[in-house]
């Protein structure tokens, strides 16, 4: 083997490496951003009052629950159910589709 050729292949194993090392670190660098963006939203939900929590469907037991995929699938699925009912049973169950402002009188 030459000397060029040498060169050559450990030239191609050290750009290797450089291009293999970013990528290693993608995956965790990844994990923790979104693990840090995650704990943020949880914390902010944490510091709402139980009525602003009540306002978006969510209770303080809830909170911990609101990035389980399988909690959002069975939010989804309640959301649905209630957009298919009528306004009269929504009016049975005291819930309406839009929110109302108090009037004066209330």
């Amino acid at each position: 083997m030459s000397m060029t050729s040498e060169w050559i292949g450990q030239a191609a194993a050290a750009v290797s490496l450089a291009s293999t090392v970013p990528r290693l670190l993608r995956g965790p660098i990844t994990r923790v951003a979104a693990w840090r963006e995650r704990r943020a939203v949880i914390d902010w939900l944490a510091g709402m009052p139980d009525r602003e929590l009540a306002d978006i469907g969510l209770d303080r037991a809830q909170i911990h629950k609101v990035f389980d995929p399988a909690f959002a699938r069975a939010r989804d699925a309640q959301f649905r159910a209630t957009n298919t009912l009528d306004e009269r049973v929504l009016a049975d169950l005291g819930l309406s589709r839009t929110l109302s402002r108090p009037t004066a009188g209330d």
